[in-house]
């Protein structure tokens, strides 16, 4: 006998639709928003999720998206070229960018194409979106992923708290991201990131690790993957291995991470001008002492001289101001007159650090004190605006700092 759901699931499915999630738009105009929902509806997609204004404001709300096509309506002006350049690295890999616009020069367009970015000449009749669109939305589609933002740390001489900066700064980068990333050690005559990170068998996982392949040994992205140990769930440490084998691991690994934050507190790579055209940032941490400013500025000559260099031109530094002892005199407005330049940040002392560091916490829960500071640094990396203290954080702050002293 011929069953009625038999006949029912003779029929073939039709197919599923793209899901509004997968779809982003940022607009300004409602007649830029209709062409390019009108475009999707005729490749056959479904609504997507939208955002309305410009992108600076937005970037917040862009923190842990993983859409496969994000279409932005955009001015063409400076600033928010460098934030689309940094935006890439808030996305996942797998996601494709439509810019619409009207600058109609041709190095723009390539220079966007470059970077795995589509330029759509606006305004656009929907004719013009769709086969972007098809391409960008296609399972085979093969697009060019963004290479991880890589973050260099170096301070000016042992113990300027390079180590301390680059452990919880790629753990904010995470937290404003939403994106995987790696922290880099290249501490070769010994490191102290274990200790900085509360995890005291990291040293002994790294060693096991790097006792796989020689020093001078080629790898692939297979035995790069198998040198990362796993800090959380978007975070991954590559330990300290000889330099060849280290920046190996990077080149394979860059294409499967948005930032890479290296921590070379061992090393001055003002030096290295090979390993500076690598480099999208350069983060100079100096101790807040007298000697720390004048240290400061020799290595600061130095890097001029490398930024010379067409390799080098593009690479972006900041400066840290460290306070690594209590009652340092030396603060952020008198290291900006003496260098004549903007310092970035400023980590103030804390009493009782290492009281948190040991535990593996995080600077949000475990030293709200400088997890401002070092927010701020991660954000105005990526492009978001810094954020200002209100004094309800500061009277928080300053009871955490009462209790953490009498406990």
């Amino acid at each position: 006998m011929l069953k009625l759901d038999d006949l029912q699931t003779a029929y073939p499915k039709e197919p599923e639709q793209t899901t509004n999630d997968e779809v982003l738009v940022i607009y300004q105009t409602r007649a830029c928003l209709d062409t390019v929902c009108e475009a999707l509806a005729f490749a056959d997609q479904s609504k997507p999720e939208t955002l309305k204004g410009e992108l600076s404001n937005l970037l917040d709300q862009l923190t842990g998206c993983q859409v496969r096509l994000l279409i932005i309506e955009t001015n063409d002006n400076d600033q928010e070229q460098q934030q689309i350049s940094l935006l890439r690295r808030m996305l996942p890999s797998h996601c494709a960018i439509i810019l619409l616009g009207g600058n109609n020069q041709v190095s723009t367009v390539r220079e966007w194409r470059r970077m795995g970015i589509s330029y759509q000449l606006w305004p656009a009749d929907k004719e013009d979106i769709v086969d972007q669109l098809r391409l960008s939305l296609s399972q085979t589609a093969t697009r060019t992923a963004h290479a991880a933002l890589r973050i260099g740390v170096t301070g000016v001489k042992g113990g300027a708290g390079t180590s301390l900066l680059s452990a919880q700064l790629a753990r904010m980068l995470v937290s404003e991201t939403g994106q995987s990333g790696l922290l880099v050690d290249h501490g070769y005559q010994g490191s102290n990131l274990h200790v900085m990170l509360g995890i005291a068998t990291l040293e002994v996982e790294a060693k096991d690790a790097r006792q796989l392949f020689t020093p001078q040994q080629d790898i692939d992205f297979v035995q790069a993957s198998s040198l990362l140990i796993r800090l959380s769930e978007q975070l991954n440490y590559l330990s300290s291995s000889s330099l060849h084998t280290t920046h190996q691991a990077i080149n394979q690994l860059t294409w499967d991470n948005s930032f890479i934050v290296e921590d070379c507190a061992a090393e001055l790579p003002v030096s290295d001008s090979d390993w500076l055209a690598q480099l999208d940032t350069l983060i100079i941490v100096i101790p807040a002492t007298f000697s720390g400013l004048c240290q400061g500025r020799v290595i600061l000559e130095q890097l001029h001289g490398q930024l010379q260099k067409p390799e080098c031109e593009k690479l972006r530094y900041f400066l840290v101001l460290n306070h690594c002892q209590p009652k340092q005199k030396v603060n952020a407005e008198l290291a900006r007159q003496y260098f004549k330049r903007t310092v970035h940040g400023e980590l103030p002392w804390v009493a009782g650090c290492e009281e948190w560091l040991i535990t593996g916490e995080s600077a949000d829960t475990g030293c709200p004190a400088i997890a401002r500071p070092l927010r701020n640094i991660a954000r105005t990396i990526i492009g978001k605006s810094t954020l200002t203290d209100t004094p309800l954080e500061r009277l928080k702050r300053r009871i955490e700092r009462l209790k953490r002293r009498f406990q």
